[in-house]
């Protein structure tokens, strides 16, 4: 069978969290999910299928340019990703197959089909959803299709059979990650993804877990996905070397929490120096899961920049979204970061519950106060099947459940709602722009940031970034969808 997976064109994303172009800025990162189900079908079907990747969002790539390669491609099956978010867009593509070729078998996986699998399959133009994680699930039902068997013997899936939704089991579930093939790199154009704050033109993503063990309010996790699971060592650092043989010289280590076991990470990086890897890396980590002997082996082995999701800078309001750290641990894991040389990010939320100005603008000065190298600001968004979600539902906070509602009908133009107990959309957005222009504009960080910069590639991408916040007071609201002929296939 011909396979087609398609990363959506980015036409009606619903964003919140920052301006249009703090967006723009970050970077383009693989489609990791569509590689590894690419490289689960050559490795699980016990057929031999021909699979093509297009990655809309990377690409820059609209629908109708989409259509063009769907309809050069002749696929027999198109499969999305779909989180809530970009929902629209995926729901349009599928849609957009049909329309070329009512033949075409359409598919979707991720968050958003897994929470409201009845409101998907409803939708019209989807034959099939994979829930759950699909590595496994995906080939048996390409082999199902490809022998035109009952998809009904196909574990995790749903589907629609006279009127009626099929839902044929529990969702997919990858216990040990070590037995997964490494992601299909060959059918992106590895070349084209950057990441805004990394040092080399190229940046490959890497994930080295799954799940997470913390309890954060505005985090999104299936109950099994609370279960941590973690790729050994030797596994991580194979497919490292897979990105080092392409060329590629940085990693992004895009995990929840790459850093949950200490252990883990030095073994990481005992693997990376002992394969004589040159390389950079940075990952996302927790301000309580490190130590200085971790740091001082990350630094010995590439590791430049961690990302540390802060959110707020008050006890109070640490354990108002139970994020289990105090400022404390965050002020000494910043301290570390500092006298082992590694980038520390952090990133904030405004607009958390019970905060006015005065708190927001206090975690402005506790970005400062703890000499973040950079720091990252987005508004509080309050996404499906979240505590943070469900406790605005049961105070009244949202007037109606607004994400169900979306679901069932996803359109252009849709505006989330904020926590909204003391402001509106509009006045968030305006706090927003002023915690960017008091954390970054003034003269010592300006300067440190230029004497950072050790290649073209950081001072063209940092410059860049530079200007648009110089013209912080022209930012626009995250954009809406914008209606074309495409729209509403």
């Amino acid at each position: 069978m011909k396979i087609l997976l398609v990363m959506p064109p980015d036409i009606n994303t619903v964003l919140m969290e920052a301006p249009n172009e703090v967006y723009e800025e970050f970077g383009a990162y693989p489609p990791l999910g569509l590689m590894y189900l690419a490289a689960c079908i050559r490795k699980f079907s016990k057929q031999k299928h021909d699979i093509r990747i297009v990655d809309c969002d990377t690409d820059k790539l609209d629908f109708k340019a989409l259509e063009k390669e769907i309809k050069g491609y002749a696929p027999d099956v198109v499969g999305v990703t779909a989180y809530t978010p970009i929902i629209y867009d995926s729901w349009q593509t599928l849609k957009l197959a049909k329309k070329i070729n009512k033949k075409i078998i359409t598919v979707i996986g991720g968050h958003h089909s897994d929470i409201y699998p009845k409101e998907t399959i409803n939708l019209g133009g989807i034959d099939y959803i994979v829930l759950g994680e699909g590595e496994y699930i995906f080939p048996k039902l390409i082999d199902a299709l490809e022998k035109k068997q009952d998809p009904k013997k196909v574990e995790g899936i749903v589907f629609k059979k006279n009127g009626k939704i099929i839902i044929t089991g529990k969702p997919g579930f990858v216990e040990n990650l070590d037995e997964l093939p490494l992601p299909a790199r060959d059918l992106v154009d590895w070349r084209k993804h950057q990441c805004v704050l990394g040092k080399e033109n190229v940046v490959a993503t890497i994930m080295s877990s799954r799940g997470c063990p913390y309890r954060c309010t505005f985090c999104y996790k299936p109950l099994k996905a609370r279960a941590w699971r973690f790729r050994s060592a030797e596994n991580i650092v194979k497919e490292v070397e897979q990105c080092y043989k392409l060329g590629i010289r940085e990693i992004f280590f895009f995990d929840d929490n790459f850093s949950v076991d200490v252990r883990r990470v030095k073994a990481i990086c005992d693997e990376i120096v002992k394969r004589k890897l040159k390389i950079s890396w940075s990952f996302r980590g927790r301000v309580n899961t490190l130590d200085y002997d971790m740091l001082v082996k990350c630094k010995k082995a590439g590791c430049h920049r961690i990302h540390f999701g802060v959110e707020t800078g008050s006890d109070e309001g640490l354990r108002k979204i139970k994020k289990d750290i105090t400022t404390e641990q965050i002020r000494k894991a910043f301290k570390l970061c500092k006298k082992t040389g590694i980038v520390a990010v952090a990133n904030f939320m405004i607009g958390l519950p019970g905060e006015k100005k005065r708190e927001m603008f206090n975690t402005v000065d506790f970005a400062n106060s703890i000499d973040a190298d950079y720091a990252e600001f987005a508004i509080v968004t309050p996404y499906p099947q979240t505590e943070l979600y469900e406790e605005g539902l049961k105070r009244k906070i949202f007037k109606t459940d607004f994400w169900k509602e979306f679901a069932k009908r996803p359109y252009p133009g849709f505006e989330l709602q904020v926590w909204n107990e003391y402001y509106s959309r509009e006045e968030l957005f305006k706090i927003l722009e002023e915690c960017l222009h008091r954390f970054y504009f003034n003269p010592m960080r300006m300067l440190k940031i230029a004497f950072s910069i050790r290649s073209f590639k950081e001072f063209k991408t940092k410059l860049k970034s530079g200007l648009t916040l110089l013209n912080y007071k022209k930012m626009k609201m995250p954009k809406k969808g914008v209606v074309n002929e495409y729209q509403g296939i």
